[in-house]
């Protein structure tokens, strides 16, 4: 929206001494001309802009005049800088780009001595696919578009689903839509990495109520009792793959202790990626699986 284009460009002059309608342009995806028309409504809005020629010229705001920023903290204001800039680095949108901008306007002395905290949201690499789904799922969400894609469920089954994309959700260091499944007729909740062959519909659909419902309701499942002996050089992975767990015994080498989990596939995949670092102890069941997927896996490199 232009409003928006405006308020981003007059923050921008605030922080820096000058800026050339070349950079603004090119930062807001618009000509130009565009640019030297916003330039003119900020001035007659009453904002004194001091056009510079030549070489090094561009715009800036005459020296003196300070624009009222808001009445947060500066503290705040570099927190939740650092916030946006997080999701920025994955989720990346107007309003973010807009309200970074007024946030920089933070004197760089004060965030070199109150800048404690960086967070990220972004993966590993360059993530730049997992970025543009996200992208794009956000459009179809401001535009009401029906989305097709292909999912792969947690047991690698593919399914092919038309959706409502309402929300998108970061939970647990990872991003999901949520929406209208037409396949199962209701409100569902898809992990984004498992999503294939985004294809927009011409389809639009209208805002469900429904969607405003807390998504991660807590749910009391069934639980299993597993007990496992643990090498003692991977407790630090264990205290990040389990919150809660129980020591029953432990010795200079090794730690048994018990969890209690909702029993899933996940569970054995989490038990064989310590390979020889980690024995169940029991269920009994649970042992058999993993003996016989070790066996699987010995047959298939042989």
């Amino acid at each position: 929206m232009k409003i928006d284009r405006l308020m981003s460009i007059i923050m921008i002059l605030n922080n820096n001494k000058r800026v050339t309608s070349k950079e603004l342009s090119e930062k807001f995806q618009v000509s130009v001309k565009t640019i030297q028309r916003d330039i003119e409504t900020i001035e007659q809005a009453g904002i004194p802009i001091v056009s510079y020629k030549g070489y090094n010229g561009g715009y800036g705001i005459i020296e003196g005049y300070k624009i009222n920023k808001s009445s947060i903290t500066k503290g705040e204001a570099i927190l939740l800088e650092n916030l946006l800039k997080g999701i920025d680095n994955t989720y990346k949108t107007k309003e973010s780009y807009s309200l970074i901008n007024k946030l920089n306007a933070i004197d760089d002395n004060d965030k070199k001595s109150n800048n404690r905290l960086i967070i990220d949201f972004s993966t590993w690499g360059k993530g730049k696919e997992l970025t543009e789904k996200i992208n794009l799922i956000d459009n179809c969400i401001l535009e009401r578009k029906l989305i097709e894609f292909d999912y792969i469920n947690i047991n690698g089954q593919n399914t092919l689903r038309v959706v409502e994309p309402h929300k998108i959700v970061f939970k647990a260091l990872n991003w999901y839509i949520y929406g209208f499944c037409t396949l199962k007729k209701e409100m569902r909740i898809f992990k984004i990495h498992r999503i294939n062959n985004i294809k927009i519909k011409e389809e639009t659909f209208k805002y469900r109520e429904e969607a405003n419902e807390e998504i991660f309701k807590p749910i009391n499942y069934e639980t299993t009792d597993i007990t496992l002996k643990c090498s003692r050089d991977i407790k630090g992975l264990i205290n990040e793959s389990f919150q809660d767990y129980k020591v029953l015994n432990k010795d200079e080498n090794f730690i048994t202790l018990t969890i209690s989990v909702p029993y899933n596939k996940w569970i054995e995949s989490m038990i064989l990626s310590f390979g020889n670092k980690i024995k169940v102890i029991g269920p009994e069941f649970l042992k058999e699986n993993i003996k016989n997927t070790v066996k699987n896996m010995n047959e298939l490199y042989k």
